[in-house]
């Protein structure tokens, strides 16, 4: 297993997490995955439930936000 880490900040704060956002508000999708991105963390979107918990079965995450 490969675990990927980035540094979020220049002050060295430890980032890189995997977040699914999870929302039927294609908006509020796009303003959650730029804003996770900009602060170093790895977001991916799914509209629905039926989509997350596929994405969930195939990738893992370590947070969700739905």
């Amino acid at each position: 297993m490969h675990i990927e880490r980035v540094w979020a900040t220049p002050g060295g704060v430890l980032a890189g997490e995997r977040i699914l956002v999870v929302d039927d508000e294609e908006s509020m999708r796009e303003w959650l995955e730029i804003a996770l991105a900009k602060e170093g963390y790895r977001a991916k979107t799914a509209r629905s439930a039926r989509e997350a918990l596929k994405l969930i079965e195939d990738e893992g995450f370590d947070y969700a936000i739905v």
